[in-house]
């Protein structure tokens, strides 16, 4: 089929000028080659919302999703990294986490505390990940332990306290400490039962009122269930062993009857809270992780009076995840104590420690294994061409296929960044259809057996501007029209082109000359006083 050219030659001055300055801006003349290449140093065009593999910044590569323990039953245990959307986070003077603002976790792209405390507050899990390392210095202090000591009060008349206190709180969970019972000169109250991480009540484990001299108050129990059967490496510890201990107990009330004396119950320990750490980098904590059980409040105690004794709370839950190497980290998930008094002499402890799980590479819970049969994608954002109508005449792509099948690499493009084509693993069929920008999508496949992930490491994309098919100018008294611009410089639109932009620089010259003319003129013809000279 013959090609037709059409020649138009209609520029003005105002027009070649305009030419001139808007055309070369608007790169609709034939570009040079040019080449994008993306090595995953930086996750600048990530788009995470559309990625279910990883986006490896530590090792420059696009890789499958990670999970704990993918030998064994780790591929329902997926360990997600986030998205970086709350930048980095580097201190000299610690860090506070509200787990209220965030109830999903904090998403840094990297962390580094040198220094200070880690304050937390609020109570949904504390979430912490990072997209490369994570540092965190000796000598920070590291905290979620459940509130402790909260005392009763003691009264031998009636104007004294006749409520309990509050139980100790808890942080990143709702497992507070049993109020301590209430009690006054005729009547008394048992303390509360301890609550469990979700903020239910636990089994009864406040202690009863008493109203016998002889013997006081019940102290608070702690018949929680115990975390022993949810093993740190146990299949279902994300969904059943990542709580908070529960909290204690809270003791009776007491009092002597007829109007006498009367004490309040000690108050029940907080549980200790729950802290997720996870690194697609190394993880370095020199600081020692503490998630430890609140200790009871003692009861008031006046010699035969006396009220209950709270229970310890229980310890909580620390669960560290890195992609990379973790050296050792030091933890503590400890019980909380009871207290006693002169009528209770044997304190109530809490019943269980908590639990601690490290996934990292080299461990028993190894995260570098891929997980089989599991396909994952990496996609990007768009990237801005800067073109008109990109022509694109093929990709690189440095990819390895691991324990898996070799990874496919797929582009789409656009004219505006927001509506695109459909993906095609065939890069030249987008050119020369007006695409200024483009996005890849990479797709993951693992094998049948648990092994080193496909990954792709490189992906450089080579391309073009083509140029505008016709591009209009019309600005006032003057009008250009550039049609048919072509790659060949033989061709009728690469000449075309050439004749247009030579006139148009041979214009803009010209006036430019003429411009520099006048003023010298006016300058060497200006009167002593600066004033112009008459025009007569």
């Amino acid at each position: 089929m013959a090609i037709r050219y059409k020649r138009v030659v209609d520029i003005t001055l105002l027009g070649l000028l305009t030419s001139l300055l808007i055309v070369p801006s608007a790169r609709s003349v034939t570009g040079t080659s040019s080449q994008l290449v993306e090595d995953f140093t930086t996750d600048t065009f990530a788009d995470y919302a559309a990625t279910t593999g990883l986006w490896d910044l530590p090792d420059h590569k696009a890789r499958a999703g990670v999970v704990a323990d993918a030998v064994g039953s780790g591929a329902a245990r997926p360990i997600t990294f986030g998205d970086g959307s709350d930048g980095v986070l580097s201190s000299g003077s610690g860090a506070t986490f509200d787990t209220n603002s965030h109830p999903n976790g904090f998403n840094f792209k990297s962390i580094d505390i040198s220094a200070g405390a880690i304050t937390v507050t609020g109570t949904n899990a504390l979430i912490i990940r990072s997209l490369s390392n994570v540092n965190i210095a000796l000598g920070v202090v590291f905290s979620v332990d459940g509130q402790s000591d909260v005392a009763g009060s003691l009264s031998g008349v009636a104007s004294g306290s006749t409520t309990g206190p509050a139980g100790g709180t808890a942080v990143t969970c709702g497992a507070n400490g049993g109020k301590g019972g209430n009690a006054s000169p005729l009547t008394v109250g048992n303390g509360n039962d301890g609550l469990l991480s979700s903020g239910l009540a636990d089994n009864p484990t406040g202690g009863a009122g008493h109203d016998d001299t002889a013997q006081g108050a019940g102290s608070g129990t702690d018949a929680s269930p115990s975390l022993a059967a949810l093993l740190p490496d146990g299949p279902t510890f994300d969904t059943t062993g990542f709580v908070c201990g529960p909290g204690g107990g809270g003791g009776g009330g007491d009092t002597s009857g007829n109007g006498g004396a009367y004490g309040t119950g000690g108050a029940g320990g907080g549980g200790g809270g729950r802290v997720r750490v996870t690194s697609v980098g190394n993880m370095t904590i020199n600081a020692t992780i503490t998630a430890r059980g609140g200790h009871s409040g003692r009861g008031a105690d006046a010699g035969a009076i006396c009220g209950g004794n709270g229970a310890g709370g229980n310890g909580g839950s620390i669960w560290l995840q890195a992609l990379g190497a973790m050296p050792a980290v030091t933890t503590n998930v400890t019980v909380g104590t009871g207290n006693t008094n002169s009528c209770n002499a044997a304190p109530v402890d809490g019943f269980n420690a908590g639990a601690t799980r490290f996934d990292f590479a080299g461990a028993a819970l190894d995260t570098v294994p891929a997980a089989p049969n599991q396909t994952y994608v990496v996609q990007s954002k768009a990237y801005d061409l800067g073109t008109l109508n990109a022509g694109f005449s093929g990709a690189t792509i440095v990819s390895s296929n691991g324990a898996g099948s070799a990874p496919t690499v797929e582009f789409a493009g656009s004219a505006d960044g927001v509506s695109f084509s459909a993906f095609s693993s065939d890069v030249t069929l987008m050119s020369g259809k007006s695409f200024r920008f483009v996005r890849f999508k990479i797709t993951i496949r693992t094998g049948a057996a648990a092994g080193n992930s496909p990954e792709v490491t490189r992906i450089a994309l080579n391309y073009n501007d083509l140029g505008l098919e016709k591009l209009d100018l019309k600005i006032s008294s003057g009008c250009g029209t550039i049609t048919g611009m072509s790659d060949d410089p033989a061709s009728p639109r690469a000449t075309m082109a050439g004749v247009q932009l030579t006139l148009a620089w041979l214009c803009f010259w010209i006036l430019c000359y003429r411009v520099m003319r006048y003023g010298f003129v006016l300058k060497t013809r200006r009167l002593p006083s600066r004033k112009l000279p008459s025009m007569s």
